[in-house]
This record gives C-alpha cells, sequence and structure tokens, in this order.
C-alpha cells in the first residue's frame, strides 16, 4: 500500500520564504529524505552570503537548486513563477509554504496598509498557490500557521487572522480531494523569526511558551503527512504560566481539561509575599506595599531597577507598549491578586495612578469583606454599550470616534 506521504526524487519541491530560517531547515530535510530537485523563492533572493553558502552546499550535494525572486502574494510573480515550474522536466510534488510578514500592533492601531502587508503574503498567497497548482498531481501542499489563530495573541490581530485563513484553506483543499496540512506552530527555535528576535523570545518565554527545535519541527511535520493530516498544532507550553498570562482564555473549552488539571496542582500552593504584606498592613501602609509591588512588575518588564521608577513618571516614556503592558497587568495580578482590565496601564499613565488606582479596589474590598467587580478598575467613565447607541444617527467622525480611530487617521488611510 502507498504511504500517504513519501519524498520523490524525481520530483519537484517548492518553500516560499526558502531563505529565511526555517526554509533553509525544510530544504535540508527534504535532501535528506533523497528530495533532488528544490525551488526557493523569496522576495530578495539569496541576499545574504549565509543564504548564498548554504545555496551552494545543497549543489555541492548534487541537488538541484532552482531559485526565483518572487513576491508571492502578487498573481503576475506567482503565475511566472509556476509557469517556469511547469516547463521544467520535473514535475511539482509538493509545495510548502512560510512567506510571512509579521507587523504587529494593537487593533486600534492597525491600517489598510498594514493589514494588507501582513495578510497579502500567507493568506493571498496561499490562495494564489491553490488557484495556480489546483491541477498538478502533488503530494503535499504544507502551510506554516501558529496558534495565534486558534488563541489569538496580544497585537498580532491580522497575523492571527492571516493564519486562521490557512487553516481554513486547508480543510477547504481537503473538501475538494487535494492534499493539505496547516500546522498551528507555536515557538519554532533555530533560525526562526522568534530566535532573531530576542525580545520577542523573552516575552514568549515569559507567558510560559518555549521553542521546539528544527529536529522536533521536521519530525512532527514528518508523522503529520505520513499520517494524512488536515490541521496540526504543536507547542511547547508551561501552562501554568501560560494560563496566568492569558486570563481571557479561562473559560476556553478547548483548554478546559487542561486548566482543570493545572488547578489541581496549584491548589494550596504558596500565597504570595505581597498579598501576605497586604493582609497584615494597616490601611496607611497599604499604598507603600503596593507601590514596590508595582515597580518590581514595571522593573522586571521595562528592564529598569525599581528603585529608579518615580511615581509621576509615564510609563510610555519608558518604552512601554501593549506587549508589555498586559505581561506587566499580569504580574500585578499574580502578585496583588487583582485583575486590572486590558491596556489600564496605559490608561493610568503612571506608577503613581496605577497604585492609587489597586489601593483604592483594595481599601474598598476591606471595608464592604467582597470583591469589587474588575470593571470597578477602569479609568475613567465606562462606554455605552452597542445597543444604547442609535448608530445610524451618528456621523462619520463619531462612528470613528466609537471604533477608536481618529479622523485624521481615517484620513491617512484614505490617502494611502
Amino acid at each position: 500500500m502507498k504511504p500517504a506521504f513519501a519524498i520523490d526524487p524525481e520530483g519537484c519541491y517548492l518553500i516560499t520564504g526558502g531563505f529565511g530560517g526555517f526554509g533553509k531547515v525544510l530544504a535540508q530535510w527534504l535532501v535528506e529524505g533523497g528530495a533532488r530537485h528544490l525551488a526557493l523563492t523569496s522576495r530578495s533572493g539569496p541576499s545574504t552570503p549565509d543564504a548564498e553558502q548554504f545555496v551552494r552546499s545543497l549543489r555541492k550535494r548534487g541537488v538541484e537548486v532552482t531559485i526565483s525572486r518572487a513576491d508571492i502574494g502578487s498573481p503576475a510573480d506567482v503565475a511566472r513563477l509556476t509557469a517556469e515550474i511547469r516547463s521544467a522536466d520535473r514535475p511539482l510534488k509538493g509545495i510548502f509554504h512560510l512567506a510571512m510578514v509579521i507587523d504587529d500592533a494593537p487593533v486600534a492601531s492597525l491600517t489598510r496598509d498594514r493589514l494588507r502587508n501582513v495578510m497579502t503574503p500567507k493568506a493571498y498567497g496561499a490562495w494564489l498557490l491553490h488557484e495556480s497548482t489546483r491541477d498538478l498531481k502533488l503530494d503535499c501542499f504544507v502551510m506554516f500557521s501558529s496558534v495565534s489563530s486558534i488563541f489569538g495573541n496580544p497585537a498580532q490581530g491580522s497575523y492571527g487572522a492571516a493564519n486562521a485563513f490557512l487553516d481554513s484553506l486547508a480543510h477547504h483543499r481537503r473538501a475538494l480531494g487535494l492534499p493539505a496540512l496547516t500546522v498551528n506552530w507555536g515557538v519554532l527555535g533555530g533560525e526562526g523569526y522568534v530566535a532573531r528576535n530576542k525580545r520577542v523570545a523573552e516575552f514568549l518565554a515569559r507567558q510560559g511558551t518555549t521553542e521546539l527545535s528544527p529536529r522536533e519541527v521536521t519530525t512532527l511535520l514528518e508523522s503529520a503527512l505520513t499520517a494524512g493530516t488536515t490541521q496540526l498544532m504543536a507547542i511547547r507550553v508551561d501552562w501554568a504560566k501560560w494560563r496566568q498570562f492569558f486570563r481571557g482564555m479561562q473559560e476556553n473549552p478547548l483548554l478546559e481539561r487542561i486548566f482543570a488539571t493545572v488547578e489541581g496542582q496549584e491548589t494550596g500552593g504558596p500565597t504570595s509575599d505581597f498579598r501576605l504584606k497586604i493582609e497584615a498592613a494597616a490601611p496607611e501602609e497599604l499604598e507603600g506595599i503596593i507601590g514596590q509591588a508595582v515597580r518590581d512588575a514595571v522593573g522586571s518588564v521595562l528592564r529598569v531597577k525599581p528603585n529608579t521608577l518615580r511615581d509621576d513618571q509615564p510609563l510610555t516614556d519608558l518604552g512601554l507598549d501593549s506587549l508589555m503592558g498586559v505581561e506587566i497587568e499580569n504580574s500585578l495580578e499574580g502578585s496583588l491578586g487583582v485583575a486590572l482590565p486590558q491596556a489600564s496601564l496605559i490608561r493610568a499613565r503612571t506608577i503613581g495612578q496605577i497604585v492609587a488606582l489597586i489601593a483604592e479596589h483594595l481599601g474598598a474590598e476591606r471595608v464592604n469583606g467582597a470583591p469589587v467587580e474588575t470593571a470597578a478598575l477602569m479609568m475613567g467613565p465606562e462606554p455605552a454599550s452597542s445597543d444604547e447607541v442609535d448608530l445610524e444617527a451618528l456621523s462619520d467622525e463619531e462612528i470613528e470616534g466609537l471604533l477608536g480611530n481618529d479622523a485624521d487617521s481615517r484620513q491617512n488611510d484614505e490617502e494611502k
């Protein structure tokens, strides 16, 4: 019986994003498995000495390497690329789509251009490859997706959406009787994007997600292809840390059993030192203890000494961004047991304002003897719900204001 997947020495394998860290890993894996014909494509080609050396090393091993400079999100470039491959004397047997652009930003900061830059190479590029090769007898059509399309990730709305498209495309192809595999990867080690961006790697590690080695990636990939899997998630994660970081995922049915197990393991764990100090503190000591906890959390994330932080210093002046804000909020929830709403640090602006906010909440708990609703911690008036707003009566400017975009932002988008 013919296996679901086997590398064909007579076939050609196309890798988009072929000169990125994992493009090279996949090329090596295919060659080790017997592949002798590779088509590597990227927008810039082998533009570095390391990439040029990599191509030479493959050719020295007797591998025929075809290099194409192509924007995989361009219909003209994809048409040219597939025409070149069709004209060769080697049948295209597999596609590995790794091309991507990352441009992280909160949803309120996204523009048409920023969305397009992320969506085009990954999502539209995958669709163009699907359309241009659907008549060919491929053995595999592999797309590198991300766990961001399953769980979401701070400031990665556009990236998560692009990867969700890949996941849907894989199931669409299967429904058409075509080969497809989408893999929702966690952190890829080796030479991938995270490995090249130390700050991102540190952020992910603190939220509990650590890297998969290149060998683990290719082993998982080969197993999924051999089994004929359509979609696979692969992530190495400390669920206790991850659960603390992603508070909004507590009720996710997909993770219900995992979190229940984590809760069981955490039962009876030690209470944070700051919580113990707060329980024993006199009312006049409360703000001092909270202030130290806030400085410790902020200093740890922003990489500054806690004792150098002033109460009146805007955190944005120290480089606070949305990812850091989420991390600080989760750190404070762990140390103080106070759940700050998302982006509340940006609203509060300074350490003094954050301390006052938390102290007011904890003081109210002591007086009332019961927890205060999390919403009470939000700065400023609570916005009206959608059913309390007559949208038809609003001007375009007022609607833009509700969406968090001012008129200038809209005008800039229209000019681009």
